[in-house]
């Protein structure tokens, strides 16, 4: 190596790190923006001279000072600690501090999901709201149906292309495909590893008409996105290149106004804060209460942890939980 143990800097390990490490694509924008992050609080000091004091001072200042979530925070930790455990293996530094750093703690936070009205009238404006493309119509009605039954994020979704749908047995196949040099996006599995996920038959329905009108590559992007991209293969920039969407959450935004029209002339409650990925978690939360055990609702969503699966994506009804207890105490021992 050219640099001796301690003596390379924030700025160009993280250069070392770019040029000699296998990752790619969005990894490496995270990793790079979180090796940023340190330099802006410390300096461009020396990796070597990082210490555990300084790793929660960063992770506090992030926190409190730029005001981001704790789950953020967590996100960068992991980038840094990656760029470091890499330099550590082929030596530019002679330890690496954040195998012994405590991440932040991320507060617990109640799950929340789309009730079945609110997925109702979500749909239903997505299948009657004007767009200049007529075709958005079908294609928004599958998004919203394949996200809140089969669970997809909404990438995934985004992603599909009409090999990893396999209309006939109701599946999709989401497939890992590394970042390759003349494609439109940067795109993969959040874990890399590829999965099926099951497709409900009133998505499926949807779908065969989506197929109607999407006749290229990909179900969901239209051609001219993609054609306008094409021609600028080589120069666009990385956050573009991860997500190319033209309007999309202006497009969602649109869809849940019109549904919260329709909820005020029946006299119902608005859908405020819900976003896109609740749809996921509605998906998971749903499947739990229909009894789906809990390492097949890990394996279907693509979660590394089933700890993830549980904390972060079943919404608990505490009601329906008390009135189950009190079924099985009423039973008695032995007469469940």
């Amino acid at each position: 190596m050219l640099k001796e143990h301690g003596s390379v800097t924030l700025t160009q390990l993280w250069k070392y790190f770019e040029v000699g490490s296998l990752v790619q694509g969005a990894t490496k924008h995270k990793c790079r923006t979180s090796m940023r992050k340190m330099v802006a609080l410390f300096g461009d000091v020396a990796a070597g001279t990082v210490d555990l004091s300084m790793i929660g001072q960063w992770q506090c200042w992030m926190r409190d000072d730029r005001h981001m979530s704790s789950a953020s925070v967590r996100s960068y930790f992991a980038s840094v600690a990656q760029v470091f455990a890499w330099g550590l293996e082929v030596g530019l530094v002679a330890a690496n501090p954040w195998a012994n750093a405590k991440r932040l703690r991320s507060p617990k936070r109640e799950v929340v999901v789309f009730t079945a009205d609110e997925l109702a009238d979500l749909v239903d404006a997505a299948a009657r709201i004007k767009f200049q493309d007529r075709s958005s119509r079908l294609r928004w009605t599958a998004i919203l149906l394949l996200a809140s039954g089969s669970g997809l994020r909404i990438g995934e979704i985004l992603n599909l292309r009409w090999d990893d749908l396999d209309l006939d047995a109701a599946l999709v196949h989401v497939r890992y495909r590394p970042d390759v040099f003349g494609e439109y996006w940067l795109w993969g599995t959040k874990t890399e590893q590829d999965r099926i996920v099951p497709i409900s038959q009133e998505a499926l329905e949807v779908l065969y008409r989506v197929a109607e009108v999407a006749t290229w590559r990909y179900p969901f992007i239209k051609r001219i996105t993609c054609t306008r991209l094409q021609q600028q293969v080589g120069s666009i920039a990385e956050d573009v290149r991860k997500f190319p969407y033209r309007d999309f959450y202006r497009e969602f935004a649109k869809i849940k106004k019109a549904a919260n029209v329709t909820r005020q002339t029946r006299g119902s409650q608005a859908i405020k804060d819900g976003c896109l990925h609740q749809m996921r978690k509605t998906a998971v939360t749903a499947w739990a209460r229909s009894g789906v055990p809990m390492i097949d609702a890990q394996v279907v969503a693509g979660h590394r942890s089933m700890a993830t699966t549980r904390n972060y994506y079943i919404a608990i009804d505490a009601a329906a939980s008390v009135s189950r207890i009190r079924t099985a105490i009423d039973a008695g021992p032995g007469r469940q």
